[in-house]
């Protein structure tokens, strides 16, 4: 058992999916899956609609995972008549793990 531990990580390490494999599949699944792609269609009309005219936006993404959802709003506020605003999203993943209490 002893020097185990790295060898068995490698193994493991080497047959998880590379994270250009996940944004490639987490793409399709956007595009391919009508109501996902009109829940961020949704979304962007409403963050568009809230922030008309402003100069400045701010949006917190609570779950923001790989954040490939915010392109679409980007190109629509850049879009915008009287400008692009200044953009920050700030994004944060929470992880919530369940555990049984005796």
């Amino acid at each position: 058992m002893s020097g185990a531990g790295a060898q068995l990580y490698t193994s493991l390490d080497n047959n998880s999916p590379s994270v250009g494999t996940i944004l490639r599949t987490y793409r399709s699944i956007v595009m391919d899956v009508p109501y996902v792609n009109f829940g961020i269609q949704f979304c962007t009309t409403q963050i568009l609609d809230a922030f008309k005219g402003a100069t400045h936006v701010h949006v917190i993404d609570y779950g923001i995972l790989y954040g490939l959802h915010w392109p679409c709003l980007i190109q629509e506020l850049g879009k915008r008549p009287e400008g692009p605003p200044h953009l920050r999203i700030t994004g944060t993943t929470f992880f919530i793990l369940l555990s049984k209490f005796n």
